[in-house]
């Protein structure tokens, strides 16, 4: 074996914040309310009638910052999203009353009302997404009761225009949007839960969804699905989450809007949602999910091609965690899961504290994005001929390509070196040498840079300082960064070669 360390051993340097909530937390978002760069959270609740806002504070930990009245309205889910194109984060808050309330946030994490939408039926649902490509960012929301999905169309300014219903499958709980057939435009796949199915719904690029197809989930309920490149094979699958049985299953794409199973990973109880993304930096997703009684979190590393090792679980206070978010609170270059248990009002923190590998070190801030700093982290020791090594990102744009850059010469504040409203943080004048290397994004947040070592005696000792760029892409509920061209650069990573 190769003398390195890999810093992520099975449950380590683990550790739990918990939160009281208002009554009946029922869904959970992470993100940049107050422009700090820092990520804060925030819960909508069922019998509070009410949103609670957490600030974070840098290091994994939160602190209560106030309560939003939900307008008399029942919560179903939360989104948060820069609906304006002001470069805030807005909340968009669907209800089982029929209503969609968004509240436009003034950067500061004060909320006023935008006019709200009327579906006309409860809403199970919604996903913000540029449905027709004109770079604002539309509502898609799901309706069990009548069997459809509802689009409505930004016109800029935080207003929208009327529903669109499209059909769907048999009491429609939840969808995902993506790009299932390789044409560029966006695309959706639902779960019909009294159907057991999954419905592939391509897009015309103008909100309509002309036909779709159906795939039976062998008696399987989704209660969730998202889509992400679980396989790492360049086209999207899907990530079901069984509301009937006590597992979660993954669906193969084909890149041309059809499914077929695939795999599945097993709890001890009924999951709550799970979430994909690469959480131990290795570039193959992983998979973070609950289930209660008891209370576990559940984390299953990818091995490659869909399959996962034995899941490492952690316990959880109460009996009914549920939705599980994925956002790097502690901004060491790793994703910590955000979650809710309703029937203790709760918000609860799963920190991941892995330790940064010896021979490395972040610093600096770089500019922030819509889940704050983005931050940056190595998998390896960095030793000469090192042919694994690479660097880590979190809380960056989904599914999307970063630029990598590093040099020789620290700029430890950051500077602006390009003009382009971003900061970075090696001196990019004084370098003597200079690399740059692509970074790859999922879909939960986590950037993954192979970066190999060279096997030459000349680098013993060398220090380089690395960070990364990434473009924010409206299509995703907008762009949040300072930069006139919506771009994000990481905080900084030192590397002292071995």
């Amino acid at each position: 074996m190769p003398p390195f360390l890999m810093m992520l051993a099975a449950g380590s340097a683990l550790a739990q914040q918990t939160y009281p909530t208002s009554s009946l937390p029922v869904c959970v978002a992470a993100g940049d309310l107050n422009g700090d760069g820092l990520c804060d959270a925030i819960t909508a609740d069922w019998y509070g009638l009410a949103m609670s806002v957490f600030k974070g504070t840098g290091n994994g930990l939160l602190v209560p910052y106030q309560s939003l009245q939900a307008f008399g309205q029942t919560p179903s889910c939360i989104k948060l999203a820069d609906l304006n194109a002001d470069g805030n984060l807005d909340i968009a808050l669907a209800t089982w009353d029929g209503t969609i309330t968004l509240y436009k946030n003034d950067g500061t994490a004060s909320f006023t009302t935008f006019p709200m939408l009327n579906p006309g039926s409860s809403v199970n649902e919604i996903q913000v997404a540029d449905m027709n490509l004109d770079g604002l960012p539309d509502i898609v929301s799901a309706h069990n009761f009548i069997n459809k999905i509802a689009v409505f169309m930004a016109t800029g300014g935080g207003n929208f225009g009327s529903a669109i219903f499209n059909g769907a499958t048999p009491a429609v709980v939840t969808l995902a949007v993506g790009e299932m057939n390789h044409d560029g435009l966006p695309d959706l796949v639902v779960g019909g839960f009294n159907g057991n199915s999954l419905t592939v719904l391509l897009g015309d690029g103008a909100g309509g969804f002309p036909g779709g197809t159906t795939f039976y989930t062998n008696n399987i309920a989704p209660h969730v699905v998202e889509i992400d490149d679980m396989n790492l094979d360049g086209v999207s699958d899907v990530l079901l989450t069984s509301g009937n049985s006590y597992e979660a299953q993954i669906w193969k794409g084909n890149g041309g809007g059809n499914l077929a199973y695939l795999n599945q990973v097993l709890t001890n109880n009924y999951p709550g949602r799970a979430a994909a993304a690469d959480l131990n930096r290795d570039g193959i997703p992983d998979i973070a999910m609950t289930s209660g009684s008891p209370g576990m979190l559940y984390k299953f590393y990818g091995t490659g091609n869909a399959n996962f090792a034995a899941p490492v679980t952690i316990n959880l206070p109460g009996n009914s965690p549920s939705d599980c978010r994925l956002a790097d609170l502690g901004h060491n270059g790793v994703l910590d899961c955000v979650l809710i248990d309703p029937y203790q009002d709760l918000l609860i923190v799963q920190l991941d504290n892995s330790i940064t590998p010896a021979g490395t070190a972040y610093y600096g801030t770089g500019t922030p994005g819509c889940k704050g700093w983005v931050g940056i982290n190595a998998n390896q020791i960095p030793y000469v001929g090192n042919a694994n090594f690479a660097f880590s990102f979190s809380n960056v744009p989904r599914n999307t390509l970063g630029l990598g850059l590093a040099g020789n010469v620290i700029d430890f504040g950051g500077t602006d070196y390009f003009g382009v409203g971003i900061l970075i943080h090696f001196d990019a004048i004084n370098s003597t040498d200079v690399q740059m290397f692509d970074i790859y994004t999922d879909n939960g947040g986590a950037g993954f840079a192979p970066v190999p070592i060279p096997n030459n005696n000349a680098l013993l000792g060398a220090t380089y300082y690395a960070c990364g760029i990434f473009l924010e892409d409206t299509a995703w509920g907008g762009a949040c960064s300072t930069s006139y061209l919506n771009l994000d650069s990481s905080r900084g990573l030192k590397l002292f070669i071995q």
